[in-house]
């Protein structure tokens, strides 16, 4: 198989980096029914409306959410985490789609070679 021009290269990586990025957006669009964006939360008789997993600690004797940067930094490593984990299915992946690439190639090697001639099959009772 001749070598594939860069556009064609170009295009299959991009198709790999479009399906990772739906797969990066896909969970917040697709959002269950039944998983609430905001939750009430209760602590010492305070009354909070935040998201699940945003919690409320005491420190220095206030009793309040976690501040925003250290929740957003929770969701950023967990992000980040998830990303890592599709990051290595994708190179697993694209590793078995070459592996099946060069075997489709090798395939198409074979039936390409011309089938050596053979005689014709004498009819039965026919001297040889």
């Amino acid at each position: 198989m001749p070598p594939q021009p860069p556009f064609a290269e170009i295009m299959r990586l991009a198709r790999c980096l479009g399906c990772a990025a739906l797969l990066l957006l896909l969970p917040p669009l697709v959002r269950s029914e039944e998983e609430p964006v905001t939750v009430p939360k209760t602590k010492e008789n305070l009354h909070f409306e935040l998201p699940p997993d945003w919690p409320v600690e005491k420190r220095g004797g206030l009793v309040a959410p976690i501040p925003i940067e250290e929740y957003l930094a929770k969701r950023f490593k967990m992000i980040d985490s998830r990303s890592a984990a599709m990051e290595q299915r994708v190179k697993t992946l694209e590793q078995r789609v070459t592996g099946l690439e060069l075997r489709v190639r090798k395939m198409e090697e074979r039936v390409k070679k011309p089938v050596p001639a053979q005689e014709p099959d004498a009819p039965a009772g026919a001297p040889r």
